[in-house]
């Protein structure tokens, strides 16, 4: 795998996503992709609280859980906004879409 392949902005995505105590894996197609040797056409991601926010979110109230839960969604999307527009695509889970942009 060829870390070259996977472009600056990716990095920065999952640096500002560390930030707000979320996890960020890449996933699907472009995880092949890369193991191909190839450049993937688009970036999949699967993002989880960090062990900090796990640990809050458990010994907190159900009503405390519900708040933290509804921060960290509006933060993840405040964080993938400032790289692309995004779309809310999921129905039984969050699945967030980032229009394509040309990157540097």
């Amino acid at each position: 795998m060829n870390p070259a392949v996977i472009p600056d902005e990716i990095y920065r995505i999952v640096s500002s996503l560390r930030e707000i105590h979320a996890s960020a894996y890449l996933v699907g197609g472009s995880v092949r992709d890369l193991l191909l040797g190839q450049e993937p056409e688009e970036f999949d991601f699967e993002i989880f609280a960090d062990e900090h926010l796990k640990t809050t979110f458990e010994s907190s109230s159900l009503e405390k859980q519900q708040i933290i839960l509804d921060k960290f969604i509006e933060d993840v999307i405040s964080v993938l906004s400032n790289f692309s527009e995004i779309k809310k695509v999921g129905r039984s889970f969050g699945i967030f879409k980032m229009e394509k942009k040309p990157y540097d």
